[in-house]
């Protein structure tokens, strides 16, 4: 056979050599170090403790260690030695070396530290290599400092010398071509990651290059204006109502407003009007915020600015982490960088009643500092829903409703109009829908369910996906995702083969009514968070174990109920006039061992408000369960979640003794 520039030689097999040592004892000794330090059954919650210690990872890495849906259920197996080198830097307790993390050791430390940094030397020295070879000379340097690293790693786990034994082994090894080759070829792959890693980097220096120059990016400028955009169009149906010039006068007065009131009274409708009216009259800019977060970010001290942050403390209840960044941005709230700026916040009724007595909020309650839709000066008048129905082109009801029929509609009467002016869906409940809403959806939902399986298997999917559903969750084979449709179709009725183009011509046909389009076409998300809950609480009363299993932790907190709680609270009413209870999904006794291992899994993350403040603890049955749920759980677990120090989350416990001082000071 003819020779080959590229024919195997001696300094090769060095490379391919040194390729196994890295890719096999050296990464496995490095998981064994990560298990030694971090056991896998606490690894998540290490990992959430240190979590503002990791630096930029690549997508690879965050989708392993930070997937979608769930948590890492792995062994570090799936791990790299780039990954297992940053972990081990940042969520292990291992002192650095004396040159620190980074850097070359020095060459008589034999801490484990500069063990864990010749590996990762090694590795780069492979990695960046110019050539598929490495000569004697480098490959013994390299080997020797490698071995070295794995007998001081070795002593420090205590394995008898079991990869001392597996690198000597490897050096009189016959190499084999095709291992070889995939040795090379994951070699490379880390390669391509750490560009990629570099790439990031560069981007990221770029993009804090550009945030020096203007308080909103240039990309972020496009999202939000695009967002005002569709504001523009819902607000030409927007009606100023007998209060609204007293309302406007409040903003113009305060830096901050709070609109308070029930689903579909129209607080996020009324705070978008004005501050279009700010834009429009005195030229204000308008950014829309999901995150208190944000206005620090964009905030501008030369020019008026109206921030809009919808359900500033939480959607569905009470959410801890939101409550306890209004009460950091407090000050920033009340006294803005630019005097004239304001912000217009929203709040569910029922929200805002469950925190406004705490006195770490008390700014949230001042009178002129809050618009509540319920109060007597803010209520629709007869008058103003006559010039809603005009609005909508429902005139026929301005006939047909006396003054007195029109006064006892529902307090969702703007939310009712939108959509009972989109099609017929909604139409062929006549009057009646402005009346008993919550009966009249719920009835069209059992319609759906039965005479068009797939539309309602869409909608299921949809709420289950956190009210989002593009084609993208569909391509990446999630496994939480597949676990739901399967048994969303099964419990649907719907061919598991369905093609995705059918869910999404689904969704086009609900658009307008039960579902609209985000990001320009790309996906869809509920018309109104009432629609969204509406659409779990009828799913959830036929199937509870799918909504304990996968439903958000506030949802479950807020909607599902035991039988005690039930009668506890049935006496109770709704801000909007229906209990509480009309939306409740009650839980059979039979699935409270899976609720309490739901609580078990909420408590691992940190969800301690959704878990402690809602009640589902107090039910002995519950209660019982969630202890033979500790029971099962391995010392270790247990003992890094309840007996060790949380920190990232002392702030939390902080505001929770204060929460509950005010509550026993509330009492006495």
């Amino acid at each position: 056979m003819a020779s080959s520039t590229y024919s195997s030689t001696e300094e090769t097999t060095n490379a391919n050599r040194a390729c196994r040592l890295l890719l096999g004892p050296c990464t496995d000794e490095l998981r064994d170090v990560l298990r030694h330090c971090v056991p896998p059954p606490t690894f998540t919650h290490v990992l959430r403790q240190h979590i503002i210690n990791l630096p930029r990872l690549s997508v690879a890495q965050r989708t392993l260690i930070f997937p979608i849906h769930g948590y890492y259920t792995g062994n570090y197996n799936d791990m790299d030695i780039t990954l297992l080198y940053t972990l081990l830097q940042n969520i292990c307790s291992i002192p650095p070396h004396s040159k620190g993390w980074g850097n070359d050791p020095d060459p008589y430390d034999v801490s484990v530290s500069a063990s864990i940094e010749r590996i990762r030397i090694g590795r780069n020295d492979c990695v960046h290599s110019p050539s598929p070879s490495l000569s004697n000379t480098d490959f013994n340097r390299i080997w020797s400092s490698v071995r070295s690293a794995i007998v001081v790693l070795d002593s420090f786990l205590g394995n008898n010398n079991r990869y001392e034994n597996e690198v000597d082994f490897l050096r009189q090894e016959t190499m084999d071509p095709i291992n070889d080759r995939n040795n090379r070829e994951e070699l490379l792959r880390q390669t391509a990651e750490d560009q990629t890693t570099r790439d990031m980097v560069v981007n990221l220096e770029n993009d804090m290059s550009e945030l020096k120059k203007t308080a909103i990016p240039e990309n972020v400028r496009v999202i939000l204006d695009n967002k005002i955009k569709r504001w523009r169009e819902n607000d030409k149906l927007y009606v100023e109502t007998r209060s609204f010039s007293s309302m406007m006068e409040k903003v113009r007065e305060e830096s901050y407003i709070t609109f308070v009131g029930v689903p579909g009274s129209g607080k996020s409708g009324t705070a978008c009007h004005i501050a279009l009216k700010l834009h429009e009259e005195e030229d204000y800019q308008i950014v829309p915020v999901t995150e208190l977060r944000d206005m620090v970010q964009y905030c501008d001290p030369h020019n008026a600015q109206v921030f809009i942050i919808d359900d500033v403390i939480g959607v569905l209840g009470v959410q801890n982490e939101k409550l306890n960044l209004l009460v950091d941005y407090k000050e920033k709230i009340e006294n803005p960088m630019m005097k004239k700026s304001k912000t217009l916040m929203t709040c569910r009724k029922t929200v805002y009643n469950e925190v406004v007595s705490r006195t770490c909020v008390s700014f949230l309650r001042k009178e002129n500092n809050v618009i509540d839709l319920q109060h007597s000066d803010h209520l629709l008048s007869n008058e103003d829903k006559k010039n809603l129905f005009q609005k909508y082109g429902l005139n026929i009801f301005t006939e047909i409703l006396t003054y007195e029929w029109l006064k006892n509609t529902s307090q969702m009467f703007p939310l009712l109009c939108r959509l009972y002016s989109k099609g017929d869906t909604f139409r062929k409940n006549g009057v009646d829908f402005f009346f008993f809403p919550f009966r009249c959806i719920l009835e069209e939902l059992d319609k759906m369910q039965s005479e068009n399986k797939l539309h309602y298997a869409t909608l299921i999917l949809c709420m289950f996906n956190n009210k989002i559903l593009s084609r993208d969750i569909f391509k990446k084979n999630d496994v939480i995702f597949s676990e739901i449709k399967r048994n969303v179709l099964e419990n649907c009725e719907v061919e598991s083969c369905t093609d995705t183009f059918k869910f999404f011509k689904a969704l086009a046909a609900l658009d307008g009514t039960y579902t609209c389009t985000i990001r320009n076409g790309d996906e869809f998300t509920f018309f109104h968070d009432r629609l969204y809950e509406l659409t779990a609480c009828h799913y959830g009363k036929k199937f509870p174990n799918e909504i304990v299993k996968f439903m958000s932790s506030d949802f479950i907190a807020n909607f599902v109920k035991t039988i005690q709680q039930t009668q506890v609270r049935e006496s109770h009413e709704h801000a909007s006039g229906v209990s509480n209870e009309d939306l409740s999904i009650i839980l059979p006794c039979e699935l409270y061992p899976m609720l309490a291992e739901r609580l078990y899994r909420d408590v691992e993350v940190m969800k301690l408000y959704d878990v402690f403040m809602n009640g589902h603890l107090n039910h002995p049955d519950v209660c019982k369960a969630f202890i033979e749920v500790l029971r099962e759980k391995p010392y270790e677990e247990i003992n890094a979640l309840f007996l060790s120090i949380q920190q990232d989350v002392s702030e939390i416990f902080r505001k929770g003794r204060s929460m509950i001082k005010e509550r026993i000071n509330d009492e006495k």
